[in-house]
């Protein structure tokens, strides 16, 4: 034993003689806490707007309830009958699309991207001023509820 706890210290290494297991707790732990099942509540919502408002119309807003354990976000699709003049503003926690135009319906594929609870998703939209417009604004996601 005292040999090989010389070879040890040789080569810089430390063994522990007695395993650690409160190590091994807090990682079973960590692992089915992870694991824990889950209950999914389907989120969608649509929602149109119509005016020739220059400033920003807030068309949908998601925020993932403190209840939930978590949110994902599938997409964003947005639709207008008046490309050129439709302006549009995406706020996705950690990202931001300010003035964008889009030259056809457009969806936003994010993939189930993780929404942490109480964040939110927001899509605003506008006009130039001049002209009346019509956008359509449909967001997919999923809120995630532990069980039990």
């Amino acid at each position: 034993m005292q040999q090989t706890q010389q070879q040890q210290k040789q080569n810089g290494k430390i063994l522990k003689v007695i395993p650690c297991y409160d190590e091994l707790i807090a990682f079973l732990k960590l692992w089915f806490n992870k694991a824990k099942p889950v209950r999914e509540k389907p989120v969608v919502m649509l929602n149109r707007y119509e005016g020739d408002s220059a400033q920003w119309q807030k068309l949908i807003e998601w925020q993932v309830p403190p209840a939930a354990f978590k949110g994902l976000l599938t997409s964003i699709a947005l639709a207008t009958d008046h490309y050129d003049t439709a302006v549009f503003r995406i706020e996705v926690p950690g990202t931001q699309l300010i003035n964008k135009q889009i030259v056809t319906a457009l969806a936003f594929l994010f993939n189930d991207q993780e929404i942490v609870r109480g964040d939110s998703v927001v899509v605003y939209g506008k006009s130039d001023g001049a002209t009346s417009i019509k956008i359509d604004v449909a967001l997919v996601a999923k809120e995630l509820y532990p069980l039990g």
